[in-house]
């Protein structure tokens, strides 16, 4: 059972534009337009769907502020995972291939 909320999980990550949510969020909470203005040119169902999968398991979390829903990210880890898949795949990095280093600035590489 524990593999396929893994596998769940790297599931919900495995979209571009998931990503690019991921890391926008981790920079600041946001709302639905403030995302969409972020990433560019997404239509607006499209843009909710997505944010339906990362709820659903439990990336990002939202909080509702009046008539709208800020989103944030559900915890520290999600910053985390993403943070160790970018420098796993720049060796020529920040880190420089060293194995324990982590620095959640990469996450701005994300969104350019």
């Amino acid at each position: 059972m524990l593999s396929k909320n893994i596998a769940n999980f790297f599931s919900a990550l495995s979209d571009e534009t998931r990503i690019k949510i991921v890391a926008l969020l981790f920079e600041q909470d946001l709302n639905v337009n403030q995302i969409r203005i972020k990433i560019g040119n997404i239509k607006l169902p499209l843009l909710s769907y997505q944010l339906k999968i990362l709820q659903e398991q439990d990336i990002i979390r939202y909080k509702k502020i009046g008539r709208k829903k800020l989103f944030h990210l559900s915890d520290e880890h999600v910053s985390h995972i993403l943070n160790d898949v970018i420098v796993h795949l720049s060796p020529e990095g920040p880190c420089n291939g060293e194995l324990n280093c982590s620095d959640d600035s990469n996450l701005h590489m994300v969104i350019e």
